[in-house]
């Protein structure tokens, strides 16, 4: 792999690792609020956080 691909994974990985921080706290955030569909986002956004982090964890493993 050249320098340049290696640099854009590199980059790749510390910005998704942003999203996911920039999620948590969003969730941590609107963890008072009330009403179905707030409960229904939450549990969404928690779920496809979960999946997110175990496919940060694959790149990053994949890019050292």
């Amino acid at each position: 792999m050249n320098d340049m691909a290696q640099v854009t994974k590199v980059k790749l990985v510390a910005d998704f690792k942003v999203v996911v921080a920039d999620a948590e706290e969003l969730l941590k955030l609107t963890a008072n609020q009330a009403g179905d569909k707030m409960a229904e986002m939450r549990a969404r956004v928690q779920d496809h956080l979960h999946v997110a982090k175990q496919k940060l964890a694959e790149a990053e493993a994949a890019v050292v």
